[in-house]
């Protein structure tokens, strides 16, 4: 975590977006995932940031979740960013078209919505959102919509009046990075030999074993509130 790179995107009082990638890996919880963990808790713990995140290794079809994919992610960060006490969101922007379309998943509205929310925000706010292994949602049945939402992001971080930080983070290679007009701005993370750094990797092995178990109740606990959040208003 001491990386040029990640230093300025955690400290420059803009909106940037990171997209971090290493060489090669596979694991759905990798040493990305224990990166980005750490980041959301340091987050969480300051009053004038608002953290979102999303696994998605931790959120594929092997779990059997009801919406994986890009829809899923969508709604489970709006979930988050819609938790109680968090700010008072006007849904008022939202016509009968708007919520149909809700209901039915349609991922256009749902990156509507998740726009029309955080024009809401304070321009003193700093929103944080973790995307973690983005290259388990570039299957060839998910790539279209993957790619669709990440630009959405890319776009909101341009234009957003508040203060957005994107990190986006890939364990392995990911097509969307390496191919993609933003290439420029993919920072490759240098391999970590376990031989080298013993700490290191016994941190990694131990948020491993409890990961998919802290992370994976926290995202479907969120996925639960998705559904009362319209229901509320």
């Amino acid at each position: 975590m001491s990386s040029q790179e990640l230093q300025e995107w955690l400290t420059s009082p803009y909106s940037r977006a990171l997209l971090a990638q290493a060489s090669d890996g596979d694991d759905k919880i990798s040493a990305l995932s224990f990166v980005a963990s750490l980041l959301v808790q340091s987050f969480e713990a300051s009053e004038d940031a608002i953290p979102l995140y999303f696994y998605c290794g931790l959120n594929t079809d092997s779990y059997g979740d009801s919406l994986p994919g890009a829809t899923g992610m969508v709604q489970n960060i709006i979930a988050q960013l819609l938790w109680p006490e968090r700010h008072a969101f006007h849904l008022g922007f939202i016509n009968n078209k708007h919520i149909q379309a809700l209901e039915n998943g349609d991922l256009e509205a749902l990156c509507d919505l998740f726009e029309g929310l955080t024009h809401q925000l304070p321009s003193s706010t700093t929103l944080f959102l973790v995307v973690d292994s983005i290259s388990f949602y570039e299957t060839r049945d998910r790539l279209e919509d993957t790619y669709y939402v990440m630009n959405r992001m890319l776009e909101l971080v341009d234009k957003a009046s508040f203060v957005f930080k994107l990190l986006i983070t890939s364990p392995g290679t990911s097509a969307y990075m390496t191919q993609g007009s933003h290439h420029e701005q993919v920072y490759w993370l240098p391999n970590v030999d376990p031989e080298e750094d013993d700490e290191f990797d016994h941190n990694i092995g131990a948020f491993r074993n409890q990961a998919e178990v802290q992370l994976k109740t926290s995202q479907m606990g969120l996925m639960r509130s998705d559904s009362e959040w319209m229901t509320n208003d």
